[in-house]
């Protein structure tokens, strides 16, 4: 499968950090809702996985597709912002953060 700017193969990524405690189907539910919405999306691939763990935070891929890069750019720039936006909203603190702990 050959991949081009202006292909019709173009997938685009977005990472997100979060905390253990941030639900990943419900950035599944989210970004399903966020495309119906979006013109740029072509419908072909919606996924959202955890691709790494670490000790902090658990890190969440999310692709999608477009017909072209141009696209491509405007769809994760807008999944991203809405995904931040709603993360903040109903999971607020989720986003991964250092966590210090006192010693008593």
């Amino acid at each position: 499968m050959k991949r081009t700017r202006t292909g019709s193969q173009i997938t685009g990524s977005v990472f997100l950090y979060v905390d253990y405690q941030m639900s990943v189907e419900a950035i599944r539910n989210q970004l399903a809702q966020i495309l119906q919405n979006q013109p740029e999306w072509d419908k072909r691939v919606m996924n959202v996985q955890v691709t790494n763990a670490t000790e902090r935070f658990k890190e969440i891929r999310i692709l999608v597709t477009s017909e072209d890069s141009s696209r491509n750019w405007d769809l994760r720039v807008a999944v991203r912002e809405k995904l931040i936006e709603f993360i903040n909203i109903n999971y607020p603190g989720a986003f991964a953060r250092i966590r210090v702990q006192e010693m008593t």
